[in-house]
């Protein structure tokens, strides 16, 4: 499906890929680096909070991911077109709620995701971050769980990676 964008930013529009409450997410290719991406886009006309708390999600996303190799590296955010962007690590793959819905996984796939899971939480217990702006008091990061199919030695994504709307396909 060819997206009705073709372009924010230095970011070639290719195609939607997740869709969330506020935003779109679209597989794109960064021009300067030739990078595929997964390019969250809110529209700037959205209410003033819910910019900021995008802001805010991408702030702390950026911090954990450098400290959890189970969250998508964050490459760039900002506004551009009218719309509020995040630009971050593609994953291509089957979110877990997909490979679920197929029926259930055999107890040795069910095992390995419970263990990356658990290495995530691990990640996430100590985890603190800052951001230079006034926080709400009580911040949700609402996690999604993806799987892929193939795994990578230098970068396994056998198990869950978290992150923003499932973008992967």
């Amino acid at each position: 499906m060819r997206s009705v964008y073709n372009r924010i930013g230095p970011y070639d529009i290719h195609q939607e890929i997740g869709r969330g409450g506020m935003a779109v997410v679209f597989l794109a290719t960064d021009t300067a680096t030739g990078q595929r991406v997964a390019l969250r886009t809110v529209p700037g006309y959205t209410a003033p909070d819910v910019l900021a708390a995008e802001h805010r999600g991408a702030e702390l996303q950026e911090q954990f991911c450098r400290v959890s190799g189970f969250v998508p590296q964050v490459f760039k955010y900002g506004t551009e077109s009218d719309y509020f962007y995040v630009a971050m690590e593609y994953l291509d793959g089957e979110n877990l709620s997909q490979a679920i819905r197929r029926g259930p996984l055999n107890e040795t796939r069910a095992l390995a995701v419970a263990i990356e899971l658990c290495r995530f939480l691990e990640d996430a217990r100590g985890f603190t971050w800052t951001v230079e702006h006034e926080v709400n008091p009580s911040p949700s990061v609402a996690i999604f769980v993806a799987l892929s199919n193939e795994a990578s030695s230098t970068n396994s994504v056998v198990g869950p990676r978290v992150g923003g709307p499932t973008w992967r396909t």
